[in-house]
């Protein structure tokens, strides 16, 4: 099982498939068993490399911690990631928490593209009460919490109030440095995603040359599981669409 310590901490992370690098960032919570599926078919194509963040599942430090710049400091982890390995202009893909990570990431080093679902870069005073709301932790799963050991229930008890510091300090995650992504982003988004409003997508979208916003009518935060062809579809033809620029710009 591969590791890789940088950035003073010590990454678990999966190799597998050929082709161009992808790297998925996971969910609070939710690794790489959670998306097997859609890797394995994305492996088909792309050299997948799939890291635990610092301080979940088999890697850390541990406990892990909250700061309220945590997104950025996994972005940073994952930036010193792919420079240890060598892996220069990747695609990235992150759901959820992995998606605010991809988001900062697009704004800190050249990618191929970028491509979320289920975040979207910012969280105002709005958003305050819905997310007090995974408080008590009682939706968390016996199989998420046995791979994270003991100390699962002060990790979303300090995700929960690093959330609502960022929501008492303006809000911002990502939108402030959005001109800054220069690569094809796409995001995709549920209109039952109650975690994340579409139209403040829209506003980070509205800073970015190349950003798309896909909107899964009648799905939630699980566009994967909810509507798994579209989420391919849509997933397919914008990494395949981001190749050929690649190519076209390039000549790689």
């Amino acid at each position: 099982m591969p590791f890789i310590t940088v950035n003073n901490a010590t990454f678990f992370y999966e190799e597998f498939g050929t082709g161009h690098p992808l790297i998925f960032l996971h969910g609070l919570f939710q690794l790489r068993a959670d998306t097997s599926a859609e890797l394995d078919w994305l492996a088909t194509k792309y050299r997948i490399i799939a890291p635990d963040l610092r301080g979940y599942s088999q890697s850390f430090p541990k406990p892990r911690t909250y700061p309220r710049d945590f997104y950025r400091r996994d972005a940073e982890d994952v930036k010193a990631i792919c420079e240890a390995l060598h892996i220069g202009s990747p695609h990235v893909l992150g759901w959820s928490d992995g998606g605010e990570v991809t988001l900062c990431l697009a704004e800190l080093m050249p990618l191929r593209s970028a491509a979320e679902w289920g975040a979207v870069g910012f969280y105002g005073p709005e958003m305050r009460e819905r997310i007090a709301r995974h408080l008590p932790a009682t939706w968390i799963e016996e199989e998420q919490k046995a791979r994270q050991g003991p100390d699962w229930e002060q990790m979303i008890i300090d995700w929960t109030n690093a959330l609502l510091e960022v929501t008492a300090t303006g809000g911002d995650i990502s939108h402030a440095d959005a001109g800054k992504i220069a690569c094809p982003l796409l995001i995709m988004l549920g209109t039952k995603d109650t975690l994340n409003p579409i139209p403040v997508a829209q506003r980070l979208i509205d800073k970015v040359k190349y950003g798309r916003l896909e909107v899964f009518e009648g799905a939630g935060h699980s566009l994967q599981w909810d509507q798994p062809e579209h989420f391919r579809a849509v997933l397919g033809a914008f990494l395949d669409d981001a190749d050929r620029k690649a190519t076209s710009t390039q000549g790689v």
